[in-house]
């Protein structure tokens, strides 16, 4: 799973860290944030988490605790100390520091670049093997190690199970930011030339798809759901749908495999981590032809995904128990065992042991 210079195994025992998150609970940030605290107190470890923002370099921390910065590149565009300031004062506080960050795109900017190069930064975790490529790529030379986000499976609510008494197949998307990147564009092709499958968006952008929401064969999903109600919607789906650009994981994809959902995604990016022909339809993308400025401070050119094929494939996935229908094989133990937070942690602190020695 992980994948740099040295090899890394469990740890032999606890790390005193301090986790610098995003102050917004409810973003991905700070999801993922919560997650890894949780698993590193649950292995033993001290962890005394601290908000980025201009006042973090006044809180008191462990001494000699070791780093993680969640997400390294907090200071583009929000309220915090400039790059170079923070890492001054974290080098004073900490025996090494570790940043946690994601590459949506084929390239980060030069800036970030230079940010990534810095002398007092020990390493950075990336969450795919994409990712990786795109700062190894944009000029990194810092030590790129492979942590991918995890999955916790909870029981699902009965909230959306009304969807598997409807006598068309379910569809279910995600778009719930960057809606270039996630290819919201490209979902009216798929409604309007399926209108046999039921639609459920799930997003936070309502406006965007009004037009859409207006079709008999489409729902949107609006409401913050807990995580139990997220699980109703992905098991009373027959597919997941992904027609993600870019990006640096694309959870939603793996959330759904696990859950036991057929996903359909692009051929393409992050995903190829866990996904591949043998647990999910695979959807072919056109030759890079768009480059996206909206996605700055992460660049590159991004592929449009071959409609034609998608909608070959999501028939195909679509079939239900019926005959003839396709399957897809996978051992979802294994890869549940795999993605275990707890087990990501972990390996994980087999790589900060050094430092904190």
């Amino acid at each position: 799973m992980f994948k740099h210079s040295q090899s890394v195994g469990a740890a032999e025992k606890p790390v005193d860290i301090t986790y610098y998150h995003h102050p917004v609970d409810s973003i991905s940030f700070s999801l993922v944030a919560q997650q890894h605290i949780r698993a590193f107190r649950a292995l033993g470890c001290k962890v005394c988490p601290v908000p980025l923002g201009a006042d973090m370099g006044r809180q008191t921390v462990p001494s000699d605790s070791v780093a993680l910065v969640h997400p390294l590149f907090y200071a583009k565009g929000w309220d915090c100390l400039p790059f170079n300031d923070m890492m001054r004062c974290l080098a004073g506080k900490h025996r090494a520091i570790y940043g946690f960050e994601v590459a949506d795109g084929p390239q980060i900017s030069a800036e970030l670049v230079e940010w990534a190069n810095h002398p007092d930064l020990s390493g950075i975790f990336l969450p795919s093997g994409a990712s990786i490529a795109a700062f190894r790529d944009s000029g990194v030379s810092k030590e790129l190690v492979l942590v991918p986000h995890g999955f916790r499976r909870v029981t699902p609510s009965d909230r959306f199970a009304y969807l598997l008494r409807q006598p068309e197949p379910t569809v279910l998307s995600f778009f719930m930011s960057d809606l270039y990147r996630k290819g919201a564009d490209q979902l009216q092709y798929f409604v309007h030339r399926q209108p046999a499958k039921r639609f459920i968006i799930k997003t936070n952008q309502v406006d965007y798809f009004r037009n859409l929401a207006s079709l008999p064969n489409v729902e949107v999903v609006s409401a913050w759901l807990p995580p139990a109600d997220l699980a109703s919607l992905y098991c009373s789906s027959d597919v997941y749908l992904s027609l993600h650009r870019g990006g640096a994981f694309e959870l939603n994809c793996l959330e759904a495999l696990l859950y036991g959902t057929k996903v359909v995604a692009p051929e393409f990016g992050a995903v190829l981590d866990y996904l591949d022909d043998g647990n999910a339809f695979l959807v072919k993308v056109r030759e890079n032809s768009r480059v996206s400025s909206m996605l700055y401070p992460h660049a590159g050119s991004y592929p449009d995904l071959n409609i034609e094929h998608g909608l070959q494939q999501l028939d195909h996935a679509c079939q239900r128990q019926a005959g003839g229908e396709t399957t897809t094989e996978f051992n979802r133990a294994a890869y549940e065992d795999r993605y275990d937070w707890c087990r990501i942690c972990s390996e994980l602190l087999g790589l900060l042991e050094p430092a904190s020695s």
